[in-house]
């Protein structure tokens, strides 16, 4: 698994970030599209960060980062998240490993204590031979 993220004015989050990365997954690769204006190398092993013309946007930030990874799977979080010890990258590959899904998720937390989260349910509606659909429902 490759963790990847995008960052924009927020290096003090990103490295949070990483920081708790590296307290339950300290050799996975993390790799970072970056387009501030007033670059900074963010070091550590295992990191490679990409540098972007100033403000490229979200969209080609997460292109840029998923053209990078090598890995059969990668995980997309923003750059402030933070890992917690209820992080669990094994269980997502492990549905991946045992299903035939292409794409699974995890729940979004506050950390401050909030109750507001993004929440949906994805479920797999069958469908016919040109495929089935996702039904998303908040």
């Amino acid at each position: 698994v490759t963790i990847a993220t995008k960052t924009f004015i927020r290096y003090d989050k990103l490295q949070v970030l990483i920081d708790s990365i590296r307290k339950f997954y300290p050799t996975v690769t993390i790799i970072i599209a970056d387009d501030n204006r007033d670059i900074k190398h963010v070091q550590g092993p295992h990191i490679e960060q990409y540098f972007m013309p100033f403000g490229k946007g979200w969209f080609a930030g997460r292109n840029l980062a998923i053209s990078q990874v090598t890995t059969k799977y990668v995980l997309w979080v923003d750059d402030d998240f933070i890992f917690t010890p209820r992080t669990k990258v094994e269980k997502l590959v492990d549905v991946l490993e045992k299903t035939s899904l292409d794409l699974v998720g995890g729940a979004v937390r506050e950390v401050l204590g909030y109750t507001n989260m993004y929440r949906q349910q994805i479920s797999v509606q069958p469908g016919n031979e040109r495929g089935d659909c996702l039904r998303i429902r908040q």
